[in-house]
């Protein structure tokens, strides 16, 4: 009887293996991240913070795949019409088991499918993401519900990190509000050192949204490997906004605000162009000047 042999070559994949490949991550390994939207920033924005090592993640997102929009999504034509948070748990479970992830098929704001799966009101589903979280993390991209989100991360004393994209995906945005001293500015502040111009705003394409056939709402235009520059840039800023009180970490950040363009007001293409701003108290703020 003849027999064979072979080799197998074993791998080292366990929490400490893994940690010991980005020790600078080390302190998301105690996090716990409450993430809003699942769109082309939260996405691929979940999935790297799974990778880099973040404890526990909670996922939010009403929507299902539309087919048309996999240009800029992390899965492909394969997975149409399934919920989106179902996508994402799957895949993290599957592929980056140690961290912890728990998803609300939900929606915030506005009036909800009749067969919506989630029929808790919206106070109760942001309280029961937000539970021990350590950040809220926005993606949602709709100013009502960032403004929603920033002012309950407030109420809890947790950061709260936001991003957005300009229309055509010229530009974006990722806004910290850090929610830990006086001398750090609120949502509002944000808004209104935009308007006065104090804060840089990315350019944006005048003909960057579309209304496709059939569909009630519009959307936009713009590449997928230009939205994961923003997303990248947005979980850079969770990351050191969840590192920055260790001793060993991923580096502190001495802004709030990260604005970015990628073409000019002519929509003529430029490298990466990052604006840092800080995000101070507004003088006139209702919210942050309450005595």
């Amino acid at each position: 009887m003849k027999c064979e042999y072979c080799f197998t070559r074993a791998g080292r994949a366990g929490p400490e293996d893994i940690a010991a490949r980005i020790p600078e991550l080390t302190p998301l390994r105690n996090a716990k991240v409450a993430l809003f939207g699942l769109g082309c920033l939260g996405a691929p924005a979940a999935i790297e913070l799974a990778k880099a090592g973040v404890a526990e993640l909670g996922i939010l997102d009403h929507d299902t795949v539309d087919p048309g929009t996999i240009v800029r999504w992390p899965r492909g034509l394969t997975i149409s019409g399934r919920f989106k948070t179902e996508v994402i748990k799957e895949w993290i479970i599957h592929e980056f088991p140690y961290c912890k992830i728990k998803d609300w098929p939900s929606k915030l704001g506005g009036i909800r499918n009749p067969d919506d799966r989630n029929k808790l009101p919206d106070e109760q589903i942001v309280e029961d993401m937000t539970q021990d979280a350590n950040l809220i993390f926005d993606a949602t991209a709709e100013p009502g519900v960032h403004n929603y989100l920033a002012y309950h991360a407030r109420k809890l004393g947790i950061p709260y990190v936001g991003m957005s994209v300009t229309p055509g995906g010229w530009g974006g945005r990722v806004f910290r509000i850090k929610n830990d001293d006086s001398q750090s500015g609120c949502y509002w502040c944000y808004l209104k050192w935009s308007k006065e111009d104090k804060i840089i705003e990315p350019p944006f394409d005048p003909n960057g949204s579309l209304q496709t056939a059939g569909c009630g709402d519009t959307t936009f235009t713009g590449t997928g490997f230009d939205m994961l520059d923003i997303a990248m840039m947005g979980v850079r800023v969770v990351v050191s906004t969840l590192c920055e009180n260790h001793e060993v970490g991923y580096p502190r950040m001495n802004w709030d605000v990260t604005h970015i363009s990628f073409r000019n007001e002519q929509g003529e293409l430029l490298p990466p162009v990052y604006m840092p701003h800080s995000l101070p108290v507004h003088p006139e703020c209702p919210i942050c000047n309450l005595k």
